[in-house]
């Protein structure tokens, strides 16, 4: 989220690729990377992953989405420079005819051109695990390795399906408020292993 008020509790960020954004992912909150570079977490706020499951041809839209994203800040430049004059015309002629997809092509092979004049673009990446856990159990991958991941719902994740079916009002916000109340159950490490599968990491 870009609207996590500035406070003095944020935590610095705190990626692994062991915890990513499958189904019933419990993540921080964080402000954007234009007020945030360093992507630290909100000390306060916290979100649950919905998500859903991922096709294979959907995997490739990712990581299209994620070069997308990198071109759109120079594409502007480049195509108003007189040594391609030809993919301007064909960028103009796919937006007056509101081609959509024919438009996202065009910007995609600007790559090489783009990485010529303004450095290397970085690819969206997923691992074999990745895959197939966004592939069974659903989640949402564009998140991976930007919002940190610190827990997971292990039981009640219909909750967040009967929420997200609220009806919602302005800014996506539910009409009625939904409100949580916490518990916390003191157990040891080994039970925790055993009931609920976690991996603690060593040393910990």
């Amino acid at each position: 989220r870009d609207d996590v008020n500035e406070a003095p509790d944020l935590i610095p960020a705190e990626f692994n690729h062991k915890f990513i954004h499958e189904r019933g992912a419990v993540s921080a909150a964080r402000q954007g990377d234009k007020i945030n570079p360093e992507k630290k977490s909100s000390g306060s706020q916290f979100y649950i992953v919905q998500g859903k499951k991922f096709k294979t041809s959907e995997f490739q839209r990712l990581k299209d989405d994620h070069l997308l994203g990198q071109i759109q800040p120079y594409f502007a430049q480049l195509i108003n420079r007189q040594s391609n004059v030809d993919i301007k015309d064909q960028y103009v002629e796919a937006y007056n005819g509101q081609q959509q997809e024919l438009m996202r092509q065009i910007m995609l092979s600007t790559r090489d051109k783009i990485e010529g004049e303004f450095g290397p673009l970085e690819d969206f990446n997923l691992s074999d695990r990745q895959i197939e856990v966004y592939s069974t159990i659903g989640g949402a991958p564009h998140l991976d390795g930007t919002y940190t991941v610190f827990g997971k719902v292990v039981e009640g994740i219909e909750v967040v399906d009967k929420i997200v079916n609220q009806t919602t009002g302005k800014g996506d916000k539910p009409i009625e408020d939904i409100y949580m109340t916490l518990s916390l159950e003191k157990m040891p490490k080994k039970q925790i292993s055993e009931k609920y599968g976690y991996e603690y990491l060593q040393n910990n």
